[in-house]
């Protein structure tokens, strides 16, 4: 008779593999039942398939037929690229599958035109710690459901607070990390410690309140300022970012870097094109302007900045260290680093089990 390895044993030779491993967890998941349970547990970990609606259907009816499987899946993306309506099957099989979802941490969906969908996560009982929810309408669904999530620390929607009142600051009360328009924003942070903030302007956004923001920006240790439209100009809200170590532009305004030695402890600052055609990224001499910046910033250790954007988001860029600015006294040409941009792999195809060979119960 054959030794019986111990189950942490399985568990480590498994744990070298990772999902796009897809092919060796497979095989492996025939080979005995203990490598069957661990190989499983790495294959459902994550479904990130976007809109993908065929394989979507075979892994929402998988975990709803297998509980046991359910309880492995920790992230879950989907993005509806089609028409969809509110009393739909399809949304009917997205709510039976969250409610087994019973271990989920990361949620993303969003729905094409951004339709109402918060509908799917009534009941749910997973306490998730990011959710990036982009479907327009929901907010008062949405409030319902983040009553119930006490462990939420990063929170991305399209939120429209003329729809609701704001919650109080009990709801998601280890929120830390906010991305969104300004309407997110003026909801959740004041009174919240948010030290992540990605804020990104919307056409029709109105002019910051910064009475309401100063004391919360105070938090902000990590801020991306910026989008596809005009956001405010830096000028607005740096002398409130007192603890900010990381701050990006995405673009840069008249006055924005006049402002920059506001922030007292910032350490890397980052400066990003737009994605507008044909808008450059700096008509000042980038030489000139790190010359400027670390010789007012004293604490600031690495510049940025954008050197060729390729589409989109997709940019080059070049960066500076204090040590070569201290080299060369601050004078003449800084040298710098190129970072080219690099394209992410493709996609890999999503494999569904929909049966196994060791799974004699749905449980």
């Amino acid at each position: 008779m054959g030794a019986i390895l111990p189950v942490d044993l399985y568990r480590c030779i498994v744990e070298h593999y990772s999902q796009e491993d897809r092919g060796t967890l497979l095989s492996l998941m025939f080979t005995s039942r203990a490598f069957n349970y661990e190989a499983e547990r790495i294959l459902y970990r994550s479904f990130n398939n976007f809109g993908n609606v065929s394989s979507q259907t075979l892994f929402l009816n998988r975990v709803i037929s297998c509980p046991r499987v359910a309880k492995f899946v920790r992230s879950y993306k989907f993005f509806i690229t089609f028409p969809i309506e509110p009393l739909s099957d399809f949304l009917a099989l997205l709510h039976t599958a969250f409610l087994a979802l019973v271990e989920l941490k990361y949620l993303g969906f969003r729905t094409l035109g951004g339709s109402s969908a918060a509908q799917i996560l009534a009941g749910c009982t997973f306490q998730l710690e990011e959710l990036d929810w982009d479907c327009s309408c929901d907010e008062q669904l949405l409030v319902d459901f983040l009553s119930t999530q006490k462990s939420l620390k990063s929170f991305i929607s399209c939120w429209d607070p003329s729809r609701v009142p704001p919650p109080s600051v009990d709801v998601v009360p280890f929120l830390t990390s906010l991305r969104g328009r300004y309407g997110l924003i003026q909801t959740f942070l004041p009174g919240r410690n948010i030290t992540n903030l990605d804020w990104i302007p919307d056409l029709d956004d109105p002019d910051p309140d910064t009475a309401l923001l100063a004391d919360s920006l105070a938090n902000v240790r990590t801020m991306t300022f910026g989008g596809y439209f005009m956001r405010p100009n830096l000028s607005t809200i740096a002398q409130y970012l007192s603890q900010v170590r990381n701050l990006e532009l995405r673009g840069v305004q008249a006055d924005d870097l006049d402002c920059v030695h506001l922030m007292p402890k910032l350490e890397v600052f980052k400066i990003s094109m737009r994605p507008v055609l044909g808008l450059s990224i700096l008509q000042n001499d980038h030489n000139a302007v790190v010359i400027k910046l670390f010789s007012r910033c004293a604490n600031l250790g690495v510049i940025t900045i954008a050197s060729k954007k390729h589409d989109f988001w997709a940019q080059d860029y070049r960066k500076w260290a204090r040590k070569d600015f201290t080299a060369h006294n601050g004078q003449g040409t800084i040298p710098w680093t190129d970072i080219p941009y690099v394209r992410p792999h493709a996609i890999s195809r999503v494999t569904i089990v929909e049966a196994t060979t060791y799974d004699p119960s749905p449980s």
